[in-house]
């Protein structure tokens, strides 16, 4: 009990001195009033709010001191599976800390192991695949999440034992904790398999109005030709007729019969001029239809998932 109490101590000055070269920090001067309202709990005797207090400043700072300090409260509050979990993390993740501290770390812990060996608890290693999966416990809080295979003390009885991945499918066991022989509960996640979907092939948005419209375009375009060849026909016919106009009109001499001869020809080339346009304009209405008569090709529109769980979309053909 006193090793325990100063261990409590010891926690509380540790976390003290090294959140203090944080203070520009926010998160770390959170964490800090955290623990000390904890410190100030567990002074109390209420260790529940203690490891709350605790957790809470470990979720804002992860140090490792934080996570002895919910141990340390486990520990007073009786809960021993719990305690050994928090105060073993605390010493993998701890080793740069004070070697005073960490040996009464230690002490504690060697404590609590020996406690739980001679109840009515079990060792359950769990070994995971891969190392990044965390593992739940039944037995615990859900916020008590961890990484990679470890070694738990669970009470006797049957537990539920979650393991999950990013990119794995999670995996659900049950264990029955037994005796004090340690129990192997390997536990390898497959690779989430995610089905991709075959492309999707289909026509343009608009494929049907244009499949049921190209008949019309191509008979529209088919009459534009006609017209466009009548007019082209009537054009050289007025070419024709300005000409002769024209070279009558040169063949007489100065006087009333040139003038009127003329203006005849000025009239007919006039004439001519117009119809040059109403075959360009004609030609060009013509070929615009047949634009849009041309067959349609065809698109695909391809979608997959990629690896950073999103997706991708894709759209290929001649457009």
């Amino acid at each position: 009990m006193r090793t325990a109490l100063l261990l409590v101590a010891c926690i509380t000055c540790g976390a003290i001195a090294t959140a203090s070269a944080d203070d520009a920090d926010d998160a770390a001067d959170a964490a800090l009033a955290l623990a000390r309202q904890g410190e100030t709990a567990a002074a109390g005797g209420d260790f529940t709010g203690a490891v709350s207090l605790f957790k809470q400043a470990l979720a804002k700072d992860p140090r490792p001191e934080y996570q002895c300090n919910v141990g340390v409260a486990y520990y007073k509050g009786g809960d021993l599976p719990r305690a050994q979990l928090f105060l073993s993390l605390c010493l993998t993740r701890g080793s740069h800390l004070d070697a005073t501290f960490l040996g009464a770390v230690r002490d504690v812990l060697v404590s609590v192991e020996d406690t739980l060996r001679a109840g009515e608890f079990s060792p359950i290693d769990v070994v995971v695949t891969p190392a990044s999966a965390e593992i739940t416990v039944s037995a615990f809080e859900a916020d008590e999440v961890v990484v990679g295979s470890r070694l738990l003390w669970l009470p006797v009885g049957e537990h539920t034992i979650t393991v999950a991945a990013t990119g794995f499918d999670t995996e659900t066991v049950t264990v029955t904790a037994q005796g004090h022989d340690p129990v192997r509960v390997p536990v390898t996640l497959a690779k989430s398999v995610v089905a991709v979907p075959d492309p999707i092939e289909r026509e343009q948005p608009t494929s049907r109005l244009e499949t049921d419209h190209r008949g019309g375009w191509r008979r529209a375009a088919w009459i534009g030709t006609g017209v466009t060849g009548v007019v082209a026909l009537l054009t050289v016919a007025q070419y024709v007729k300005a000409w002769g106009a024209t070279t009558d009109a040169g063949e007489q001499p100065p006087g009333l019969d040139y003038t009127i001869a003329a203006r005849e020809a000025q009239r007919q080339i006039d004439r001519l001029y117009i119809a040059y346009g109403v075959t360009a304009l004609c030609a060009a209405v013509t070929a615009g239809l047949w634009w849009q008569s041309r067959p349609r090709e065809r698109m695909v529109l391809g979608a997959a998932p990629t690896s950073d769980g999103g997706g991708a979309v894709w759209l290929s053909g001649a457009f």
